[in-house]
Protein backbone atom coordinates (compact mmCIF):
# COMPACT_ATOMS: atom_id res chain seq x y z
CA UNK A 1 0.00 0.00 0.00
CA UNK A 2 1.31 3.29 -0.98
CA UNK A 3 1.62 5.99 1.64
CA UNK A 4 -1.82 7.66 2.26
CA UNK A 5 -2.32 11.42 3.16
CA UNK A 6 -4.20 12.09 6.27
CA UNK A 7 -7.27 12.98 4.03
CA UNK A 8 -6.88 9.78 1.81
CA UNK A 9 -6.95 7.66 5.24
CA UNK A 10 -9.57 9.61 6.89
CA UNK A 11 -11.32 8.87 3.58
CA UNK A 12 -11.00 5.19 3.87
CA UNK A 13 -11.52 4.95 8.01
CA UNK A 14 -14.83 7.04 7.28
CA UNK A 15 -16.04 4.80 4.27
CA UNK A 16 -15.17 1.39 6.28
CA UNK A 17 -18.29 0.62 8.47
CA UNK A 18 -17.34 0.37 11.98
CA UNK A 19 -20.09 0.52 13.92
CA UNK A 20 -19.97 -1.54 17.06
CA UNK A 21 -19.73 -4.30 17.12
CA UNK A 22 -18.52 -4.45 13.65
CA UNK A 23 -14.82 -3.70 14.00
CA UNK A 24 -13.73 -6.86 12.04
CA UNK A 25 -12.92 -4.83 8.34
CA UNK A 26 -11.50 -1.77 10.09
CA UNK A 27 -9.40 -4.09 12.43
CA UNK A 28 -7.82 -6.47 9.37
CA UNK A 29 -7.56 -2.86 7.45
CA UNK A 30 -4.90 -0.89 9.88
CA UNK A 31 -3.14 -4.11 10.73
CA UNK A 32 -2.39 -3.96 7.51
CA UNK A 33 -1.56 -0.20 7.30
CA UNK A 34 0.52 -0.52 10.48
CA UNK A 35 2.89 -3.59 8.90
CA UNK A 36 3.12 -1.50 5.68
CA UNK A 37 4.79 1.33 8.09
CA UNK A 38 7.18 -1.33 9.80
CA UNK A 39 4.97 -1.51 12.93
CA UNK A 40 5.41 -5.58 14.59
CA UNK A 41 1.66 -6.36 15.32
CA UNK A 42 0.05 -8.53 18.59
CA UNK A 43 -3.70 -8.79 18.07
CA UNK A 44 -6.04 -9.77 20.94
CA UNK A 45 -9.15 -10.50 19.17
CA UNK A 46 -12.35 -10.69 21.80
CA UNK A 47 -14.01 -12.77 19.84
CA UNK A 48 -16.25 -12.47 16.21
CA UNK A 49 -12.52 -10.73 14.76
CA UNK A 50 -12.67 -8.09 17.26
CA UNK A 51 -9.73 -7.24 17.08
CA UNK A 52 -7.73 -5.08 19.36
CA UNK A 53 -4.33 -4.35 18.08
CA UNK A 54 -1.26 -3.93 19.65
CA UNK A 55 1.65 -2.15 17.13
CA UNK A 56 5.43 -1.22 18.31
CA UNK A 57 8.19 -0.04 16.29
CA UNK A 58 11.71 1.35 16.91
CA UNK A 59 13.64 0.94 20.33
CA UNK A 60 14.74 2.48 23.55
CA UNK A 61 14.01 2.67 27.33
CA UNK A 62 10.32 4.52 26.99
CA UNK A 63 7.91 4.43 24.48
CA UNK A 64 5.21 7.09 23.59
CA UNK A 65 1.64 5.49 23.07
CA UNK A 66 -0.80 6.47 21.15
CA UNK A 67 -4.35 5.63 21.59
CA UNK A 68 -7.82 5.15 19.60
CA UNK A 69 -10.70 3.13 19.29
CA UNK A 70 -12.21 1.37 15.81
CA UNK A 71 -15.44 1.95 16.89
CA UNK A 72 -18.47 3.93 16.22
CA UNK A 73 -22.03 4.35 17.88
CA UNK A 74 -24.78 3.84 15.05
CA UNK A 75 -26.12 6.37 12.83
CA UNK A 76 -28.93 7.82 14.66
CA UNK A 77 -31.32 10.17 13.73
CA UNK A 78 -30.33 9.15 9.53
CA UNK A 79 -33.49 11.43 8.19
CA UNK A 80 -31.38 14.55 10.25
CA UNK A 81 -27.72 13.40 8.02
CA UNK A 82 -27.36 15.60 5.17
CA UNK A 83 -24.42 13.93 3.64
CA UNK A 84 -24.12 9.44 3.66
CA UNK A 85 -22.43 9.25 7.02
CA UNK A 86 -19.99 6.26 5.48
CA UNK A 87 -18.49 8.58 2.59
CA UNK A 88 -16.32 11.54 4.20
CA UNK A 89 -17.80 14.94 2.87
CA UNK A 90 -15.80 18.11 3.36
CA UNK A 91 -17.31 21.66 3.25
CA UNK A 92 -15.75 24.33 3.48
CA UNK A 93 -13.08 23.39 6.54
CA UNK A 94 -15.12 21.21 7.81
CA UNK A 95 -15.35 17.61 7.30
CA UNK A 96 -18.71 14.77 7.49
CA UNK A 97 -18.64 11.75 8.14
CA UNK A 98 -19.69 9.01 10.73
CA UNK A 99 -16.49 8.61 13.09
CA UNK A 100 -15.16 11.55 11.66
CA UNK A 101 -14.73 13.72 14.98
CA UNK A 102 -14.81 10.32 17.23
CA UNK A 103 -12.28 8.82 16.60
CA UNK A 104 -11.01 8.28 12.68
CA UNK A 105 -9.65 12.04 12.15
CA UNK A 106 -7.81 11.40 15.21
CA UNK A 107 -6.25 7.45 14.42
CA UNK A 108 -5.58 9.09 10.84
CA UNK A 109 -3.57 12.30 11.94
CA UNK A 110 -0.80 10.18 14.34
CA UNK A 111 -0.83 7.00 11.54
CA UNK A 112 -0.16 9.80 9.13
CA UNK A 113 2.40 11.79 11.27
CA UNK A 114 4.27 8.78 12.52
CA UNK A 115 4.92 7.01 9.36
CA UNK A 116 8.65 8.27 9.35
CA UNK A 117 8.68 9.30 13.37
CA UNK A 118 12.48 7.90 14.51
CA UNK A 119 11.25 7.39 17.60
CA UNK A 120 9.87 4.70 20.17
CA UNK A 121 5.95 4.35 19.28
CA UNK A 122 3.54 2.03 20.21
CA UNK A 123 -0.17 2.00 19.09
CA UNK A 124 -3.20 0.67 20.81
CA UNK A 125 -6.44 0.55 18.15
CA UNK A 126 -9.23 -0.82 20.51
CA UNK A 127 -12.62 -2.61 20.05
CA UNK A 128 -15.68 -2.22 21.67
CA UNK A 129 -15.02 1.47 23.24
CA UNK A 130 -18.62 2.64 22.30
CA UNK A 131 -20.20 -0.14 24.54
CA UNK A 132 -18.51 -1.20 27.54
CA UNK A 133 -14.90 -0.77 26.41
CA UNK A 134 -14.25 -4.83 26.17
CA UNK A 135 -10.82 -4.48 24.26
CA UNK A 136 -9.44 -2.25 26.23
CA UNK A 137 -10.32 -4.02 29.26
CA UNK A 138 -9.01 -7.13 27.43
CA UNK A 139 -5.64 -6.06 26.38
CA UNK A 140 -5.07 -4.35 29.93
CA UNK A 141 -5.70 -7.77 31.65
CA UNK A 142 -4.41 -9.83 28.71
CA UNK A 143 -1.03 -7.76 27.58
CA UNK A 144 0.02 -5.64 30.63
CA UNK A 145 3.76 -5.92 29.43
CA UNK A 146 2.91 -3.91 26.84
CA UNK A 147 2.52 -0.84 28.79
CA UNK A 148 5.38 -1.33 31.21
CA UNK A 149 7.79 0.52 29.12
CA UNK A 150 5.42 3.27 28.14
CA UNK A 151 5.85 6.93 29.71
CA UNK A 152 3.32 9.07 27.94
CA UNK A 153 -0.06 7.74 26.43
CA UNK A 154 -1.64 10.16 23.57
CA UNK A 155 -5.19 9.73 23.48
CA UNK A 156 -6.28 11.27 19.93
CA UNK A 157 -9.61 11.66 20.60
CA UNK A 158 -10.42 15.31 19.59
CA UNK A 159 -13.99 15.07 21.36
CA UNK A 160 -14.62 16.84 24.53
CA UNK A 161 -17.44 18.54 26.23
CA UNK A 162 -16.95 21.90 27.62
CA UNK A 163 -18.27 22.64 30.95
CA UNK A 164 -17.07 22.80 34.88
CA UNK A 165 -15.05 19.92 36.41
CA UNK A 166 -13.94 19.92 39.75
CA UNK A 167 -14.90 23.50 39.83
CA UNK A 168 -12.59 24.25 37.56
CA UNK A 169 -14.28 25.88 33.85
CA UNK A 170 -12.94 24.43 31.28
CA UNK A 171 -12.49 26.65 27.72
Amino acid sequence: MRTLTHHELLKKLVEINSVYPNEEEISNFCIDLLKDLNFDIDVVDIGNGRKNILAKRGKGDTAILFYGHLDTVGVVNSEEWNTDPFKLTQKGNNYYGLGVSDMKSGISSFLTALKNFPGYIKILLSVDEENISEGAWTVLEKKPEFFKDVNLIIASEPTMNVGELEGEFLK
